[in-house]
Parts: C-alpha cells; structure tokens; sequence
C-alpha cells in the first residue's frame, strides 16, 4: 500500500487496557471512515476465508487475531442488515502487526458496500451475521476488493 497517495490517518494503539479505556484512540478511530461501522471485517490473504467482529472486539485483540499472519494485515467496515452483511472495502485500514493502525480518509465522496447474502450455520445465535464464503469471493472478484 503507498499510503503517499492516500489521505490517512495513523493512529497509535494503547499499550495494555481494554477498548473503554481507549479514549484518544477511540475518538480518532471512530473519526475515521473504518470506525463509522459496527463491524470489522478482517481479510488474510487470497483464497484464506476473513473474519467478522465488532469493532471493540477486532481492535482489543488485532495482536491475537493477526498473529499467524506477519507484516501489514488490513481490515474494513462492514454492516449488518436483516437480509445480509454489507462490506465497505473503500472504508479500510491496515494494522502494522504492532502498534500501529493507518486508516483510509475518504474526504467525503461516493460509499457504496457491497452486499454478501448471511447465513447462520447451527450453534451461530440468530442476529449474528456470518459470510457465505462463495458470495464473498464473487463480490470481490466484481471489483470491490483492494489490489
């Protein structure tokens, strides 16, 4: 990613404590077009399924969560609706493997998600979005994915 063409914002991760208690971060992150969302969608790498989480969640644990994948991991908004999941992958950011996450600022300007048609696999509770892999690979195939 060439962040030098991109309007962004790095933001500092706290050491230790947990999101309530991460006020400076929260704001900016929350500033952010990646923070206006109630999920993250984390991505690994081409062929290897993502993950969804809340927001607070993803951010507490980016560590845990990326720590078999190193170097530069990125994630982006995504939303839940009654008929599906809606990923933002314009409203995206990358986490540094440390202490360090960069966040895309749109500036404004046209957002369009893609919708990904959920299911709840049995044992998921009912109101908790879960993404049908094939759909996911055929949004991103239609051009919405980063390069």
């Amino acid at each position: 990613m060439r962040w030098s063409e991109v309007p962004h914002r790095a933001i500092e991760l706290p050491e230790g404590g947990a999101w309530g208690e991460w006020g400076e971060f929260q704001r900016a992150f929350k500033g952010s077009p990646v923070g206006s969302h109630d999920f993250l969608f984390l991505m690994y790498g081409p062929g290897e399924p993502g993950l969804l989480c809340r927001v607070a969640d993803g951010i507490e644990d980016l560590d845990l969560l990326y720590s078999s994948a190193p170097g530069p991991r990125y994630f982006c908004g995504a939303d839940a609706t009654e008929t599906g999941l809606i990923l933002f992958f314009e409203d995206f950011a990358e986490y540094d493997g440390a202490f360090t996450v960069v966040a895309r600022l749109t500036g404004g300007g046209f957002r369009q998600g893609v919708g990904v048609p959920t299911g709840v696999p049995t044992g998921v509770p009912t109101g908790v979005p879960t993404v049908d892999p094939a759909a996911l690979v055929a949004a991103v195939k239609r051009g919405a994915g980063l390069r």
